[in-house]
């Protein structure tokens, strides 16, 4: 393999010369031209000198005169003993590290003393031939130190930087990443040349890669937005194989063919490499590109199915109506699919005019800020955005102009800093900024790519639709929530009155008979047994008259439940004990009012294991949920019962009340069934069961009469507790079914 080496042609490291040249200068030229900063100002330094060592390298190993080879080979290291002065310079600009000027101005001078023995043998001498090479020097005494220089301050240089990429995140990791790796590239490539120097049999084979380590150096000085480092090497590897080969191939065929060339061609044998070296020429740029594309598209493969699944999810976001659902999609879909640490967005507040945190994917991770004004500078800087705003970027403009400290870029990477974002993607329609998205770093730690940044434009655009969608239908909704309230507190209104009047016209009933009666009775001439008698029945009257008060406080108290707020206080319960008290209550009820005959004497059965599992719940409510039902279902036994007593419905046998509890219960939820043999329901009365001041009760038959309310107040507190009830079966003359779901474990928040 060395022996191979060593018959590249001399025509291959002049033509690694040209090239190297030809890159250093332009990119000296672009960077020298850009923005005036210092960091640019030493890499163009630093280019020039690559540059000035590259042309004067080429021209060493064209001349043919001995002493102009030599002139040329001294003169060109004079490039070389300032590269590493002026790398150190840079790396310390590009690192913004704190290091000692004197230092800077020691490897400065040293370059300069090193460089003053150029051209005395103190440096190198007598020149000679060495592998391919006509004239090559041997080093003098101030050669050693001067490499010695080199060698250390290039291994500083590296340490510096690998403490950085440690540290460091986002785009600038992969800035200095670039350098490093060119660096590495480029340093690899020049020190082949050393062993030439020593007399070492190994040629400067790597030496057009130099090259590639300027231009890599170059792009992360100029750019931000750099090229995933994976897909930068790669590219550099093909690019390095496919010209190794173009350029390789001719000049191996020149060589080593050419005996066999001379012996088919003739004079012309030179003609055939010339032929095969355009051939490769034209093909070498088609082969790169595809066998580059081939690379990419399997190290992207997976980063491309995430930005697809991002695109059709922006699309998705069009048909949800919610707000709070739209903002809650977009961190959880940012940060599953991009594999994000966290995410957050923030939503203008018309009324506020803030722009307030609406949603955030991990609350335990963000504790910065909740709300942001219009006047501040992020707000400012996002409303006139047309693309994502990268954290890496405003910070490396901030570092640029750290001697301004009244630019409004310093406000701007310390409002991002405050909100740990490392890309914030507006969303604007019409000139106002509606919201932004708030994404942190990656959790691989790589940065987020130029494609990435073009779909999160894309889903900056539909989100702003989206969310003007959102906005409208929230309006809307309002709207018609309002008109809905109107029409319902004017339903309440009056089933309200409507159920007022009667029980006033009860109460009506029952004073003014017996007032009038009063009136007409001469109490002096009445004996005492006529009396004692006025006087009971006075005693049911005023007995009456409170029971029908009651009544309207019941009334009063379904209206006011109706708007009230379920207790946040939930604790674990023993179910069947809260059954237990209910029915108890229900019994105590049934014996004060005397309703309960003898004749369909109601049996309640509870069908609950002792061992069933505790719910989270509120007591009290449950307890009142099942009240109801068991006040319900016993003035359905009590209709049917009056029914079958007065030949209205018809019925073999003795007729007795049945009332059965069960519960169920799996992995998260219970289930509560309550079964009775009243009259049932109709069916044209099912739909409205849960309606305020609807209801199906024979009230001219019963002693309780039914408002309408209690079964709207059962499905508010199901509801509360966030279960569902519904009837299950109902058939009018058989029985009814309700069913009652809930979940075991409820919410934190409702924990007492």
């Amino acid at each position: 393999m060395i022996k191979l080496l060593q018959n590249i042609p001399l025509g291959y490291y002049a033509f690694s010369g040209l090239v190297n040249f030809l890159t250093a200068f332009v990119i000296f030229v672009i960077v020298f031209f850009s923005k005036k900063y210092k960091t640019n100002r030493i890499f163009a330094a630093f280019s020039f000198s690559v540059a000035y060592w590259s042309l004067l390298y080429f021209v060493w190993l064209i001349s043919k005169s001995k002493e102009w080879a030599e002139f040329y080979l001294r003169s060109c290291m004079i490039g070389v003993l300032f590269m590493p002065s002026l790398f150190i310079h840079f790396v310390a600009l590009f690192l913004n590290l704190k290091i000692n000027k004197k230092f800077i101005a020691t490897n400065y001078t040293l370059s300069i003393l090193f460089a003053s023995t150029i051209y005395t043998s103190l440096y190198a001498k007598d020149i000679g031939r060495h592998l391919v090479f006509p004239y090559w020097l041997h080093v003098g005494p101030v050669f050693h130190l001067a490499l010695f220089h080199f060698g250390a301050i290039v291994l500083y240089s590296f340490y510096l930087m690998w403490q950085s990429i440690k540290k460091e995140k986002g785009i600038f990791r992969n800035q200095i990443l670039y350098v490093f790796i060119g660096t590495a590239i480029g340093y690899i490539s020049g020190v082949t040349n050393f062993f030439c120097w020593y007399r070492i049999n190994i040629p400067p084979f790597l030496n057009i890669f130099v090259s590639v380590y300027v231009l890599m150096v170059a792009v992360a000085v100029l750019r931000y937005r750099l090229m995933d480092i994976n897909i930068a090497l790669t590219r550099a590897g093909i690019f390095a194989i496919v010209y190794t080969l173009v350029l390789g191939i001719p000049f191996a065929v020149a060589g080593w063919g050419k005996p066999m060339l001379v012996h088919l061609f003739g004079n012309n044998w030179f003609w055939f490499p010339l032929v095969v070296f355009f051939a490769l020429a034209t093909a070498g740029p088609f082969i790169f590109i595809y066998v580059s594309r081939r690379a990419e598209v399997r190290i992207q493969a997976e980063e491309r199915r995430g930005r697809e699944l991002l695109k059709q999810a922006s699309e998705g976001m069009m048909r949800i109506r919610s707000i709070k659902r739209l903002v809650s999609l977009m961190v959880h879909v940012t940060c599953k699919i991009l594999k994000l640490d966290n995410a957050a967005v923030f939503l203008l507040d018309e009324e506020s005019g803030r722009y307030k945190l609406e949603a955030v994917r991990i609350r335990s991770r963000y504790r910065y800020t909740e709300s942001l004004n219009r006047e501040d500078a992020l707000i400012q800087g996002l409303s006139t955005l047309e693309e994502p705003l990268v954290y890496e970027e405003v910070k490396s403009q901030a570092q640029q102009l750290k001697d301004k400290p009244d630019e409004p870029t310093h406000e701007l990477e310390s409002q991002m800093a405050n909100l740990s974002a490392s890309v914030i993607v507006p969303a604007v329609s019409r000139g106002q900024l509606l919201g932004f998205l708030v994404l942190a770093e990656k959790k691989s730690k790589r940065m987020y790519s130029k494609e990435d940044l073009s779909v999160l434009w894309v889903l900056s655009n539909q989100a702003a639709l989206a969310i003007e969608n959102a906005q409208f239908h929230k309006k809307a909704q309002e709207a018609l929530l309002k008109e809905d309230r109107e029409m319902t507190a004017r339903f309440i209104g009056h089933g309200a009155s409507h159920q007022f009047g009667n029980l006033l016209n009860r109460i009506i009933q029952h004073s003014s008979g017996k007032m009038m009666d009063i009136d007409d009775l001469d109490l002096n001439s009445q004996s005492p047994e006529g009396l004692k008698k006025l006087v009971l029945e006075l005693r049911e009257e005023f007995f009456a008259i409170t029971k029908v008060s009651m009544q309207g406080n019941e009334i009063v108290s379904g209206i006011l439940s109706m708007g009230a707020g379920s207790p946040v206080d939930f604790k674990q319960e023993d179910l069947k004990s809260i059954i237990q008290r209910a029915v108890q209550t229900i019994r105590l009820k049934q014996a004060k009012a005397q309703v309960q005959k003898a004749d369909y004497l109601t049996e309640i059965i509870i069908e609950i294991d002792d061992n069933f599992p505790k719910i989270w719940c509120n007591s009290l409510q449950i307890e009142q949920i099942i009240d109801n039902l068991l006040d319900n279902a016993l003035e359905a036994i009590e209709e049917k019962g009056n029914l079958i007593k007065y030949n209205e419905l018809s019925f073999q046998g003795n007729f007795r009340g049945k009332i059965v509890i069960k519960a169920m219960a799996d992995a998260d939820r219970v289930f509560l069934e309550i079964l009775d043999n009243g009259i049932g329901i109709k069916p044209e009365n099912l739909k409205n069961m849960f309606t305020p001041f609807f209801t199906t009760k024979a009230t001219e038959r019963l002693s309780r009469k039914g408002h309408g309310i209690g079964m709207h107040t059962v499905k508010e507190i199901i509801k509360a507790h966030q279960g569902k009830i519904y009837v299950a079966h109902s058939e009018y003359g058989i029985g009814t079914t309700f069913m009652v779901e809930f979940p075991l474990k409820i919410s934190e928040n409702k924990k007492g």
